[in-house]
C-alpha cells in the first residue's frame, strides 16, 4: 500500500520491464518512478547515480532484505553497516544479513568489516561497522 504525502516524495525504482500500466498506476498515486536497468532487477549503481544527479541524494539508509543488501555489497555500494543485536530469537534459522548474487570464494575477495564503534543500549548491542573493499591486512 502506498500512502501519498505531497510534502515527502515517494520514489519507486524499477526497470524497463515495468509495464506502462504499473508505471501509470504508481504515478497516479503520486509516486515518482525511476527507471534503472533493462533486466528483471534494478541496476543499483545506475540507480544511485540517478538519485545523486537528479535528486541530490548523497546518503541513503538501506533497510532492505538480504538480497538487496547482498547486491549492494557485491556492487561495493555500502560504506557502513549499523547492526543491532537483540536478545530475541525469530524463527528457527535466523535471518541472513547478506544473500549474495555471486559467491565470494576466497578470503581476499571478501569485504572487510571494521568495528567503528559499539554501544550497549538497554539489553541490545549496537555496532557500527565500516566496510572496506580490500582484503584484511593481518599483521
Amino acid at each position: 500500500m502506498i500512502t501519498h504525502r505531497p510534502d515527502i516524495p515517494t520514489l519507486i525504482a524499477t526497470t524497463t520491464q515495468c509495464s506502462f500500466k504499473q508505471r501509470n498506476d504508481l504515478e497516479k498515486k503520486g509516486c515518482r518512478v525511476i527507471e534503472s536497468g533493462n533486466g528483471p532487477l534494478t541496476d543499483l549503481p545506475q540507480l544511485l547515480n540517478i538519485l545523486k544527479k537528479d535528486y541530490n541524494i548523497k546518503k541513503l539508509m538501506l533497510e532492505g532484505g538480504s538480497r538487496l543488501n547482498g547486491s549492494m555489497l557485491q556492487n561495493k555500494l555500502i560504506d557502513e553497516v549499523q547492526l543491532a543485536i537483540a536478545p530475541v530469537i525469530c524463527g528457527n534459522e535466523g535471518v541472513p544479513l547478506f544473500t549474495l548474487p555471486q559467491s565470494i570464494s576466497t578470503f581476499n575477495e571478501s569485504p572487510f568489516f571494521e568495528v567503528a564503534s559499539y554501544d550497549k543500549i538497554d539489553d541490545m548491542i549496537w555496532l557500527r561497522l565500516s566496510v572496506h573493499y580490500h582484503s584484511r591486512r593481518i599483521t
